[in-house]
């Protein structure tokens, strides 16, 4: 009697998981690529998966090949991971994850090249923010985009900006689609000259400036106090568009540009789009440096606080007579 009351007693632990179906539906994995390198003839791959599940193997396929994961749970998720030596990776960017499951067919998870998580990255998260939060109230801000020009080798990303701003301001070095004005984001104030605008926009320009501490004090000239600006460059990235590619920027490296004495403060920095460094001829000086870990992206987001009156005497000119040649129209120039 008294083993009876007790077993009906016991309740069932509440984190008990669920029985695992016959058929399971790839809509409830939740997938995620945390690594996925592929350089010259080796990968490695670290992927998550969410729930946790009984699985017989795992792999990622591609070329007509397939190279078996490592299963292992971490935490609250499956963790596959591998490293291989491959035939080349001419068709990584079709590569794919198949999971099979004790019970129930096989899952594939497709297009893993191009899956964009954004909660799980600082860099693309702030940016996903602040276009929701600029968006609605475009009509009512007059905006200005330093770097607007419509290349074939780039991807312009805020397409709203210029048909939904109550003004638009698009400015290049060079002539071409989108541009407004073409001058030199070293002399915004005389490029712009009586204008002011709400929202300053810049993507991918400022590793391309000789003096980038003299453009963050140019937007400010140009920003209403109490407007905005968002910038987004480089952390870790090859060299391109030389010889016009002078600087890459860590999160901390944003608070020399923006700060109380350019008339600025911060509201948010980020860094995201994980990459990794292997060098190309090894030696003792990369000893436990041999896969730094970087960022493709870095942003920063912040706000006109006062007018600054600090200036630079070296003129972008003394810089760019030093160089072998023009700004080139296209990364591949």
């Amino acid at each position: 009697m008294l083993k009876s009351l007790f077993s009906r007693a016991r309740p069932t632990p509440p984190d008990m998981p669920p029985a695992e179906p016959d058929v399971l539906d790839p809509s409830d994995v939740n997938f995620f690529v945390q690594e996925f390198l592929c350089h010259r003839r080796y990968m490695r791959a670290e992927f998550h998966v969410r729930p946790i599940l009984k699985l017989t193997s795992a792999s990622v396929d591609y070329g007509g090949r397939s190279y078996a994961l490592e299963i292992q749970e971490q935490g609250d998720c499956l963790l596959l991971t591998g490293d291989f030596l491959t035939d080349g990776i001419a068709s990584a960017h079709e590569a794919k994850v198949v999971i099979n499951p004790e019970r129930g067919q096989p899952v594939v998870i497709e297009d893993i090249v191009r899956r964009q998580l954004p909660a799980y990255d600082d860099f693309t998260s702030l940016y996903i923010q602040i276009q929701k939060k600029i968006d609605p109230k475009l009509p009512d801000l007059d905006v200005v985009e330093i770097g607007s020009r419509l290349r074939g080798a780039t991807l312009r990303s805020w397409e709203s900006l210029r048909p939904s701003a109550k003004s638009y301001a698009g400015i290049d070095i060079v002539e071409g689609p989108n541009v407004d004005f073409v001058g030199d984001a070293h002399r915004l104030a005389e490029l712009l000259p009586g204008r002011q605008f709400d929202f300053a926009y810049s993507q991918y320009v400022f590793e391309h400036l000789a003096m980038p501490w003299v453009a963050a004090v140019e937007i400010n000239k140009i920003l209403r106090v109490g407007g905005e600006a968002f910038i987004m460059s480089n952390q870790s990235i090859g060299l391109h568009d030389r010889p016009w590619d002078f600087w890459r920027f860590s999160d901390s490296a944003w608070k020399s540009l923006f700060n109380t004495a350019t008339g600025f403060e911060i509201i948010a920095v980020a860094m995201g789009d994980p990459v990794r460094l292997p060098p190309l001829r090894y030696h003792e000086g990369f000893n436990e440096h041999e896969g730094g870990a970087g960022f493709q992206g870095s942003a920063v987001y912040a706000r006109k606080i006062a007018d600054c009156a600090l200036s630079w005497d070296v003129p972008p000119e003394a810089i760019y007579q030093q160089l072998e040649r023009s700004y080139p129209r296209e990364i591949t120039d």
